[in-house]
């Protein structure tokens, strides 16, 4: 039920910029919904003080910010973000620059402002792998205020057959530089599941001891299964997850596309992941899957670790947990 591959860390040196004068620190604006927009956060800091859903002015002026990137009709994205324990806000998410997409990491005062000790400008913008697309999806924040943030690098425009994405794991220091105590040296780690497959990390969650666990999907099994990888503290994989370290989980037979979008540490130091099987098909439901600390499935949970739960048309009802197992027979 559980399939394994020998991972591929690849290292290689990133194009790493502050951003340049292009960028204007974040400002308050009445444009929302357009395709440059980096972010917009709504009344952050404060927003329990603001009554009736009302806009919290203490945030930007009139409870939000937009950050342009780039100051062109060029997209960015916010995927994430995490509340540091002075209550500054870490944004993540990607930048599209001269047709490449590039991962952006923000840091806000707690009134919307730019935090002007966090690269330049409040602003990050790192090109992992030249000429090729990187993003971010998710962030999580240490103990000690250092950002891990995870994502894929790579060009999703490859043939098949051929290396196009990884997992993506960077870290970054309390003033946006990449931490050299990671990856080698150079911060970053990628990581891919098989050859010539799509590795694509959307969620990511610490472990007490600092262990960093990404997940997401792989399709190093010709369709897209929940996909989980854990890091030792400097980067390396860590052996004793799995068994290699990386571990993928099938939810559904065929060519059927499950991934994972949610990722959570419980108190008995399992890991959970949910988001969806099935993700492409009409027929989509949710998927939740239970690992040991090993990274072994739990048959604890429904007997296998595995669960969905469909939710058909016009439910007013709650729904009764899928007892069958499609696919499950695949391992």
């Amino acid at each position: 039920m559980i399939k394994q591959f020998t991972p591929r860390p690849r290292f290689r040196s990133p194009v790493f910029s502050l951003l340049p004068s292009l960028a204007p620190p974040p400002r308050s604006a009445n444009r929302s919904g357009r395709a440059w927009v980096f972010a917009v956060l709504f009344g952050l800091g404060q927003a329990a003080e603001a009554v009736g859903g009302n806009p919290d002015l203490s945030f930007g002026g009139d409870g939000r910010v937009i950050t342009d990137l780039t100051n062109a009709s060029q997209r960015d994205e916010a995927n994430d973000l995490a509340i540091q324990f002075d209550d500054k806000i870490v944004v993540v998410g990607l930048v599209v620059r001269d047709g490449d997409e590039d991962v952006a990491v923000l840091r806000y005062n707690p009134d919307g402002s730019a935090d002007q000790g966090f690269g330049q400008q409040g602003v990050v913008i790192v090109d992992f792998l030249a000429d090729e697309d990187d993003r971010a999806e998710a962030v999580v924040l240490q103990r000690d205020g250092k950002i891990v943030v995870v994502g894929r690098a790579g060009d999703p425009g490859r043939p098949a057959g051929q290396q196009r994405e990884d997992f993506l794991v960077a870290r970054f220091n309390l003033d946006g530089t990449l931490d050299p105590t990671f990856g080698g040296g150079q911060g970053f780690v990628t990581t891919g599941f098989g050859p010539g497959s799509d590795d694509f990390a959307t969620a990511v969650v610490l472990e007490p001891d600092g262990q960093i666990v990404a997940a997401g999907n792989s399709n190093a099994s010709g369709s897209l299964d929940f996909a989980l990888a854990r890091y030792n503290t400097d980067g390396t994989i860590d052996s004793g997850f799995g068994g290699i370290g990386l571990v993928t989980t099938d939810f559904a037979a065929g060519n059927l596309n499950d991934r994972v979008l949610a990722l959570a540490l419980d108190a008995d130091g399992r890991l959970l992941g949910a988001g969806c099987r099935s993700c492409d098909s009409p027929a989509s439901e949710f998927a939740l899957a239970r690992y040991l600390s090993d990274g072994q499935i739990d048959p604890s949970l429904d007997g296998d670790g595995k669960v969905t739960t469909d939710f058909p048309s016009g439910l007013t009802t709650p729904p009764a947990v899928s007892r069958s197992k499609p696919g499950m027979a695949r391992s």
